[in-house]
């Protein structure tokens, strides 16, 4: 918030993150672990958890532990898209205030173990690990630059006499829907200016039962903001499957995007390095490789601007055009379809600075 006004509200804001930092490269990935917790959960020995046949439950140096009646001091970098544009923000008139929402169960961040993936009872905790926490002496560390006299004034006289500050940046607006049926239809209601591009993510039902696949059974280390769920997850001895395939598109007014179905993980993440504006350069990369992807780490990506990468090229969504995505479970398993979908809509948003408040236009 600023000065009262709301400029970013992000929901389900733990899954945004992880889908977001899952797109970074893996030295990013790796800098940002030195400043948290040390590691990235679920990998151990180098691996996906998710993908090894037996586990060790020992985890004698997992991600980051923290020992019982021990402390460990963690930074972390909020994914908000006016903390992260380029330009300064004027702190005496567009004075900041940041509300996070903490998770309402304690067991919620909790790693826990278990000594096969066979729908054993997880024990509570890794081995040395604490199993409950506090959060103490936060603080938010921030660079503030002076400008001199003759400069401030200046900005001060120009809104004075009612000119504004605009300061364009990114946002994400997200949302959860249970899928039902093979062959849903989506609706977003949340319409925007300037909509760049798409994220949507899966995710299937976490806890044993009669119906339930056992890797899906077996969630000891995944959480429901860490599963990307594609039915691939379920092909036996991880042998490529193409019954297990899903096929999606976008849909806004009359537009169709892409022009036909995508139908496989390949044309999937071809799609998710275009909408990155990594798909022409060797110089980029995300962190996911391709058994990870057609499993646990599922990322739809679809771009929706005129121009790739560039600026207020997006599509308006509210001339009253309705956004739908079209999914089509190919498989005839009704066990093995995803139950929820997340959406993420990114977009561009300016915040304009005046002497009398700030006003957001999306």
């Amino acid at each position: 918030m600023a000065g009262g006004q709301v400029i970013e509200d992000i929901d389900y804001y733990n899954r945004v993150h992880e889908t977001m930092i899952q797109l970074q490269s893996k030295q990013s990935r790796e800098n940002d672990d030195a400043e948290g917790f040390g590691g990235t959960a679920p990998t151990h020995g180098g691996h996906a958890i998710l993908f090894e046949d037996t586990l060790d439950v020992n985890l004698t140096n997992p991600y980051g532990k923290v020992a019982p009646s021990s402390t460990k001091n963690v930074l972390f970098r909020l994914l908000s898209g006016i903390l992260n544009q380029e330009k300064y923000l004027p702190i005496r008139y567009c004075p900041i205030q940041i509300e996070l929402e903490l998770v309402n169960n304690m067991l919620d961040p909790i790693t826990e173990q278990s000594s096969y993936l066979n729908g054993s009872t997880p024990a509570l905790g890794v081995a040395g690990a604490s199993t409950q926490w506090v959060i103490e002496d936060v603080q938010v560390r921030c660079d503030v630059v002076t400008l001199d006299n003759a400069l401030d004034n200046e900005y001060a006289q120009h809104l004075l006499s009612g000119k504004s500050l605009p300061i364009n940046f990114n946002t994400y607006v997200s949302q959860i829907q249970v899928l039902a049926g093979q062959k849903p239809y989506i609706n977003i209601a949340r319409s925007m200016t300037r909509l760049k591009s798409v994220f949507i993510t899966f995710d299937a039902d976490h806890g044993s039962g009669s119906g339930i696949p056992v890797l899906v059974a077996w969630m000891p280390f995944l959480k429901d903001w860490n599963v990307f769920y594609h039915p691939l997850l379920n092909a036996p001895g991880a042998v490529y499957d193409p019954n297990l395939e899903v096929e999606f598109q976008l849909q806004i007014g009359s537009k169709l995007i892409p022009e036909y179905p995508v139908r496989s993980v390949s044309e999937s993440f071809y799609q998710l390095r275009k909408c990155l504006g990594y798909h022409h350069t060797n110089f980029h990369a995300v962190d996911i490789t391709s058994d990870a992807y057609s499993r646990g780490k599922f990322i739809i990506a679809l771009d929706t601007e005129k121009v790739l990468a560039a600026g207020f090229t997006g599509l308006n969504t509210k001339a009253g055009d309705l956004m739908t995505i079209k999914l089509n479970n190919i498989t005839s398993n009704p066990n093995y379809w995803p139950s929820k979908i997340h959406a993420i809509l990114h977009a561009d948003m300016i915040l304009n600075i005046r002497d009398t408040g700030v006003e957001v236009f999306d």
